[in-house]
């Protein structure tokens, strides 16, 4: 049998099901990663959906936190927003367009809801009873009332998120059980 080519001890039916769903999970398209703490903000479309956002400065590693995307930014969380051009400013608000957030956001840094930011300025958001149930977080182009979206929040990671945890977690749990030596 295959398992036992990988370790003789390897070959009880919890634990290649264990390795199966780890695989499955990790490997899975389903499986949303956690949002990096500082997000790149692309240059700016004059359209109604203005921004994307990504994961590095070169703008690549797409990441799909606004409205019907996979991502998700969860409140627990504080992020860094960095635009690194100098066309359609940018800036959040959970009040909509050129508002004056409440006091269920800080941001902080650069710009303000008036003037956006632009050109390697950057803003932080941190969540305060912010409520993803009922609260929008908004963000826009400060120069183009089209040019606005929301981004998608959530108070918990996304299921398949936990879904990987637990999947770490039984591997090594059969891995210590059966000592097992990598």
């Amino acid at each position: 049998m295959f398992s036992h080519r990988l370790h003789p001890k390897f070959s009880s039916f919890f634990a290649r099901i264990t390795v199966v769903a780890f695989c499955y999970v990790a490997y899975s398209s389903t499986a949303t990663a956690l949002v990096p703490s500082t997000i790149y903000v692309s240059e700016g479309i004059y359209s109604t959906s203005p921004y994307s956002f990504f994961e590095n400065s070169d703008l690549t590693g797409d990441l799909y936190i606004t409205s019907g995307g996979a991502d998700t930014l969860l409140i627990s969380e504080t992020y860094t927003f960095v635009k690194n051009t100098s066309s359609h400013p940018f800036y959040i608000s959970d009040q909509g367009y050129r508002a004056t957030s409440s006091t269920k956001l800080t941001i902080s840094g650069d710009g303000s809801h008036t003037s956006g930011i632009v050109g390697g300025r950057s803003l932080t958001l941190s969540f305060n009873n912010f409520d993803p149930e009922s609260d929008t977080l908004s963000y826009y182009c400060s120069s183009h009332p089209i040019m606005v979206g929301a981004f998608n929040v959530s108070a918990v990671p996304e299921p398949s998120s936990y879904a990987a945890i637990f999947g770490l977690m039984a591997l090594s749990m059969v891995l210590t059980r059966r000592k097992i030596r990598v």
